[in-house]
C-alpha cells in the first residue's frame, strides 16, 4: 500500500523541494473513525465536526500550540527515533512514515481542533507528529475550528 493513500487534490501552497515531504488535506473519508472518536470524546455533534474538518486549512503547527495539545505523546521534545519506533510497534507502519519523509512523499496533514478557550486537540495523526518530532521536522497541520 502507497503512503499517499488518502492524498485529495488540495495541496499545500508551499511545493516542497525534491526530496522534501509535501503536506496535502487528508481525505476526511479516510479519517472517518478518528473524526467519529473525537466526537465521542469532546461530545461534539459528529456532522458539525465532519464539516468543520472539510472546511479546515493547512498551516504550520505553533510550539506554542504542540506544546499544548494534550492528547498526543509528540508533545514531548525528548523522544529519539528508535524510541518512536519502539513506541509504534505493533500498532502502526513507522517504516512506511519514515520513508515518506526521506523519500518526500506527499503526507496527508494531521488534523487538530481549535476551540475557543480550550486547548489544541489532536484528531488525526499521532503518528505523523511523532515522525516530526524525531526527524526534527516542523509539521503542517489541518487546522479544524469550531466555536
Amino acid at each position: 500500500m502507497k503512503l499517499n493513500f488518502f492524498m485529495e487534490t488540495r495541496k499545500s501552497k508551499d511545493i516542497a523541494p525534491k526530496g522534501e515531504v509535501r503536506w496535502i488535506v487528508p481525505r476526511i473519508e479516510a479519517e472517518k473513525g478518528e473524526i467519529i472518536r473525537t466526537s465521542e470524546e469532546l461530545g461534539i455533534e459528529e456532522e458539525a465536526l465532519f464539516l468543520a474538518c472539510k472546511n479546515g486549512r493547512l498551516e504550520l503547527l505553533s510550539d506554542a500550540d504542540w506544546e499544548n495539545m494534550d492528547n498526543c505523546c509528540s508533545r514531548d521534545t525528548s523522544w529519539k527515533l528508535e524510541e518512536a519506533r519502539e513506541h509504534l510497534a505493533g500498532t502502526r507502519d513507522f517504516s512506511r512514515i519514515e520513508r515518506g519523509f526521506a523519500e518526500g512523499h506527499d503526507i496527508p496533514a494531521p488534523m487538530v481542533l481549535f476551540r475557543k478557550g480550550m486547548p489544541p486537540y489532536l484528531i488525526a495523526g499521532n503518528s505523523r507528529l511523532l515522525a516530526c518530532r524525531t526527524l526534527h521536522q516542523r509539521p503542517t497541520i489541518l487546522r479544524v475550528e469550531m466555536e
